[in-house]
């Protein structure tokens, strides 16, 4: 049986184990990954052509940096939509589930 404090140690080693750290981060993952095997790097060729370096993409995905409101608005058009700048401010999601769809 699992008592609580052994819950809460399994919450502290691993918190953000299956968490994105917000929305945005988990919005741009999935948009990165694509559909077809060569998404991957042509998503992040065009995340770079609107000033984003793998070394920033790295860091908007793990949760270290949230992007002013210059580089929201260049992801959101880099990605045409998929991620939007109110993103990085709503709460993250299981990084296995894809994102809901955008209401119409």
């Amino acid at each position: 049986m699992i008592d609580d404090r052994t819950a809460d140690a399994a919450r502290v080693a691993a918190p953000d184990a299956v968490m994105a750290p917000n929305a945005g981060a988990h919005r741009l993952l999935h948009w990165t990954m694509g559909e077809d095997a060569g998404d991957f790097d042509k998503r992040l060729y065009r995340l770079a052509a609107h000033g984003i370096n793998d070394a920033t993409y790295d860091r908007l995905i793990d949760g270290s940096l949230v992007p002013f409101e210059e580089t929201a608005d260049a992801i959101a058009r880099a990605t045409a939509g998929a991620v939007l700048p109110d993103d990085w401010k709503a709460p993250g999601a299981v990084w296995d589930v894809l994102p809901a769809e955008r209401a119409a």
